[in-house]
């Protein structure tokens, strides 16, 4: 049965399959969240979905917003429904939440995540966001998102800082970088009521993915279960080793609020 199909049936199945947690996850992507769902998704108490909106990024405007979320959880929701249930949403307005995808407002969105019973939230936020920008940058270039061996050579990008596409975004990076300070600002402030675990990239997932692990399992009230860690670092290099106009880069952060992580 295809989503479309099961929003008549939704009451049915929530009253059906009563799940002892629903988790919600947050952030923009290139910040360890895969590493970390496969080590979620290892657990023998949880069910990991990643992220169920990412293949209907390139769709239309949706007409009904709430019925679209729902049936594209409950199509996951109802598979392995012992088990604690958790999902990632990439939370910039240019990303899953744009009018290609979700098309609503993030705090309408999490209102609605509490009507459907979504108790508790994951935020993961990646500090430096021009390494963030080559990640992607790189992925989108080799088609190499994610490795299972460490990476020996590193692959070479250009950056554009007046040109640059994420989601349905395009434009210069700083202007970028601003939209991801204001909406995290934004999210830590709706998510401020006690039911919310924050971590961040650098120090929870960069050096040791089990730290994020053990956080997320005491989070949610879970034995950790010492999972195996299936991903490597993709560029794990030094940024005159990653871009090739790093001098232009460079102008253009270093008298901003941003010149930091350019000695990263």
């Amino acid at each position: 049965m295809k989503p479309s199909v099961l929003y008549p049936y939704r009451r049915a199945i929530n009253n059906l399959f009563c799940r002892k947690e629903q988790i919600a996850t947050f952030h923009t992507g290139r910040c360890g969240s895969t590493v970390l769902a496969y080590m979620l998704n290892d657990h023998s108490k949880i069910y990991w979905d990643s992220e169920p909106f990412e293949p209907y990024m390139k769709h239309s405007k949706n007409k009904d917003k709430k019925e679209f979320v729902e049936n594209v959880l409950d199509w996951s929701r109802h598979r392995e429904v012992s088990k604690i249930y958790g999902f990632e949403t990439k939370y910039l307005p240019h990303q899953h939440l744009s009018h290609k995808c979700i098309n609503m407002d993030i705090e309408d969105y999490i209102i609605f995540l509490r009507e459907i019973n979504f108790s508790k939230f994951i935020v993961i936020h990646r500090k430096n966001y021009l390494r963030r920008v080559i990640s992607a940058e790189v992925g989108r270039q080799t088609n190499r998102w994610h490795s299972k061996k460490d990476v020996t050579s590193p692959i070479k990008v250009t950056i554009n800082i007046n040109y640059f596409v994420e989601g349905v975004y395009q434009g210069p990076i700083l202007k970028l970088f601003r939209i991801r300070d204001e909406n995290f600002n934004r999210l830590k402030k709706l998510l401020s009521h006690g039911d919310a675990l924050f971590l961040t990239y650098e120090n929870d997932i960069l050096d040791n993915p089990r730290v994020a692990y053990s956080k997320v399992c005491d989070f949610i009230g879970v034995n950790d279960e010492t999972p195996k860690i299936k991903l490597r670092r993709t560029n794990p290099f030094n940024y005159e080793n990653l871009i090739t106009n790093y001098e232009e880069v460079r102008a253009a952060l270093i008298d901003t609020k941003y010149s930091w992580m350019l000695n990263d």
